[in-house]
This record gives C-alpha cells, sequence and structure tokens, in this order.
C-alpha cells in the first residue's frame, strides 16, 4: 500500500530529476533503467510478507533455498540480457528473478489470496511506466495522467487497508489523535 505511489511518482519523476541533475544526454541512458529497477522494488517489497511468514513459522530454509535454485537461471538471463540490452538487460534481468522470487515465496507461504489482492496495485504501475517511457515528460498530458495514476494509486492503497488502519490515519490526519505522545 505505501510503495505502489512512491513506485509510480518515482516513475514518472525520475527522467524530470535526472535532466535537472545530471543533464539530458546521461538522463537519457540512465532514467529508463531507473525505471526498470523501480518496478522490481515494487515486485520485491510484496515479498517481504511471505518471507517474514516463512521466518516466524521457523522455516527460514524455505527463501535460502529458493535464492540457491534462482542463481543458475539468473546467471543465465543476466548473461543473455545483458548481451542482448546492455545495462538495461541486467535490470530486466534482476525484476525477472525477484519476479519469480516473489511467486516461489507466495507458493510456499499458501499466500495467494493476498497476492490476488496486491496485484491490482501494479496496474498504476504499468500506466506510469508506459507513460515514463511513451511519452515526453514535459507535456501536458505527461502531467495530467501522471497525476491521474499517483492519486489513483493512493485511493487503491488506502482502498486496501484494513479498517482499523484507515481509520487511525484519518485520525492522525485529521489531528483527532497525535501522531505522537510526549
Amino acid at each position: 500500500a505505501i510503495m505502489t505511489p512512491v513506485v509510480v511518482v518515482g516513475l514518472l519523476l525520475i527522467k524530470p530529476f535526472l535532466v535537472l541533475w545530471v543533464g539530458n544526454t546521461l538522463a537519457e541512458k540512465a532514467a529508463p533503467v531507473g525505471q526498470i529497477l523501480l518496478v522490481g522494488i515494487w515486485i520485491n517489497t510484496l515479498a517481504y510478507t511471505p518471507f517474514t511468514y516463512l521466518q516466524g513459522k521457523g522455516r527460514p530454509d524455505i527463501p535460502a533455498k529458493f535464492h540457491v535454485l534462482e542463481l543458475v537461471p539468473y546467471v543465465m538471463a543476466l548473461w543473455l540480457l545483458i548481451d542482448r540490452f546492455g545495462v538495461a538487460g541486467a535490470a530486466w534481468a534482476w525484476d525477472l528473478r525477484v519476479l519469480g522470487d516473489t511467486l516461489l515465496l507466495f507458493l510456499a507461504a499458501e499466500m495467494f489470496a493476498l497476492l490476488c489482492d496486491v496485484v491490482f496495485g501494479f496496474l498504476p504501475i504499468l500506466g506510469a511506466f508506459v507513460i515514463a517511457f511513451g511519452m515526453p515528460y514535459h507535456a501536458v498530458w505527461y502531467l495530467a495522467l501522471g497525476t491521474l495514476l499517483a492519486v489513483a494509486s493512493v485511493l487503491w492503497s488506502l482502498a486496501i487497508l484494513p479498517r482499523d488502519l484507515r481509520l487511525g490515519l484519518r485520525d492522525r490526519v485529521f489531528m483527532r489523535r497525535p501522531f505522537f505522545r510526549l
């Protein structure tokens, strides 16, 4: 719930930020790699739930075995994708490894219902990814569609929060209860 809006905004702002920071030439090469990695970061955050569950259940061996199992396919994907696409290929290989790891962890933890609940969060991320790659960042439509996707991702994030967390957040935002007590 937290990472979806962060990744959507990151996907949309990484290129303009890099243009301001390091210039247009380097930003043109670095922004796509950063955008690919942001998608992988979002996928990887999903894996924390089943990973932690398996650790708490006394099965830390399962994620470790998965990591060993993923090693050879990951190295092969790295080899092929770097050869074909360069640094962006390495980012795609990491995304594929993280996706495989996440699916294996959800399978081992028997949490596919939870995965189905959060997978709809990928829609705003996919939209932001397509917009970030397909439109010039200084276009009015980029700003309009980006804002719409950012708002949609925040609304989706609030919708999937359990009711008690949503109400607690509402109370804190509207100062019915302080964030911290001294």
